[in-house]
């Protein structure tokens, strides 16, 4: 009895651990969709049901209109949605293609027309010129266009270079937002958060900090807060990234890139030499798909790097 009673207290405190370091170091990836109803004359409409559904899982989120005709739905996972409303005496609107963005907040307004619930108005979502609902300014990067960018040596480091408020494209001294430098960065991976230690110099930062990024074909989403981001940020610089998941639909890819000297110039200051041996190959696959429809889903992702090169070192030795 001692024993079970000892593994008892033992689970409490791993568990009370985990809790707290969740509470503690992770943030969420989520964003909210929110909106107000209305009628054709503009007057707020009280008790609609609004149904979200995420239109690659089918994920159903509902909620109600309030008495000044708005509504707010929260913890949703970045994607695109649909956006179902519908009362008694008006026709359903229906708004698809919503996006919303990680820990963005997107709005829908509806106008509900009288008619038969047997008709539908169907509008299709255009994304905002300007976000109204916060004030945090950043850029976002989506997979399509991430992985369409000429990334040289395919890591996300790249990404950071080009994003809003970056003022220098130096590799061993960026600075972002105007002051800050990359030791100042906060990432965050799926929710988890950890800090980047460099302090500075893009080298260092990058082998102990980028490096642990997912591969570029595995990010859904990539995001830079260069200003105003939320209090549970801690740096003065945010760096969002967000992993991409099965749906209902089987979906991958492969991919494979080559460089070698055959197609590099040679250094203008040696022509006359040899050029020097490099050969880097990068290769790999992502696969994903449902496992029970409608409920659970499974993506994985893998990449390999192999390269030859050469290095020239200039060493102090202790003479004979």
């Amino acid at each position: 009895m001692n024993h079970i009673r000892r593994l008892q207290v033992l689970w409490a405190v791993l568990l009370a651990g985990m809790l707290f370091v969740s509470g503690a170091f992770a943030q969420s990836i989520s964003g909210s969709i929110v909106g107000t109803v209305t009628d054709v004359s503009g007057a707020a409409v009280s008790a609609a049901a609004i149904t979200v559904t995420n239109e690659e899982t089918n994920t159903e989120y509902k909620a109600t209109s309030g008495g000044a005709g708005e509504f707010s739905v929260t913890n949703l996972p970045p994607g695109t949605y649909t956006v179902k409303t519908e009362l008694a005496g008006f026709k359903p609107s229906v708004a698809k293609g919503v996006r919303l963005l990680a820990t963005r907040t997107a709005r829908v307004d509806t106008a509900l027309e009288p008619g038969a619930i047997t008709q539908t108005v169907e509008v299709k979502a255009a994304a905002p010129v300007i976000t109204s609902e916060n004030a945090t300014i950043g850029s976002v990067l989506d997979s399509k266009t991430i992985t369409s960018l000429p990334l040289n040596g395919r890591t996300l480091d790249r990404l950071i270079r080009i994003s809003a408020g970056v003022t220098t494209d130096s590799a061993a001294n960026p600075r972002v937002a105007g002051s800050a430098y990359w030791g100042g960065i906060q990432f965050s991976v799926d929710g988890l958060t950890y800090n980047d230690m460099g302090n500075g110099g893009g080298a260092y930062s990058y082998r102990n900090g980028l490096s642990t990024l997912p591969s570029v074909d595995a990010v859904s989403e990539f995001k830079m807060d260069s200003n105003s981001m939320k209090a549970e940020y801690e740096g003065s610089v945010a760096a969002t990234v967000v992993t991409r998941g099965g749906t209902n639909d089987f979906h991958g890819s492969v991919l494979y890139f080559n460089r070698n000297k055959e197609y590099a110039a040679k250094n203008s200051t040696a022509v006359a030499l040899k050029k020097p041996a490099y050969n880097r190959n990068e290769f790999g696959y992502t696969i994903g798909g449902p496992i029970i429809k409608d409920k659970t889903f499974f993506f994985h992702s893998f990449e390999g790097l192999r390269e030859r090169t050469n290095r020239t070192n200039q060493l102090s030795v202790a003479t004979q």
